[in-house]
């Protein structure tokens, strides 16, 4: 019974793929935005960032973005290469 508990909570907090990517790109266009109006975070999210990032989000990203999301310039130095796909270069 414990078991079959355990096993619900961890799948009540699971996240789907679009929930992951939807908190990496509010966490990054947070820091864009300067904690902007939540029109602008949602702009930014929708136009800028979904579009570029890596997706499936992977763990390495969520984690790093966990760990980071306190600090813009961490998160953008630290965070970047694991969540975005390189922009091509002209």
């Amino acid at each position: 019974m414990r078991g079959l508990v355990f096993a619900l909570v961890l799948a009540g907090c699971a996240q789907s793929d679009a929930e992951k990517a939807e908190a990496v790109c509010t966490t990054f266009c947070d820091c864009e935005t300067g904690g902007g109006l939540p029109s602008v975070v949602e702009q930014c999210v929708m136009n800028d960032c979904l579009p570029a990032l890596r997706e499936p989000v992977s763990d390495l990203c969520t984690s790093c973005v966990h760990s980071y999301e306190s600090t813009c310039t961490a998160l953008e130095t630290m965070c970047i290469n694991s969540c975005f796909s390189p922009t091509p270069d002209p």
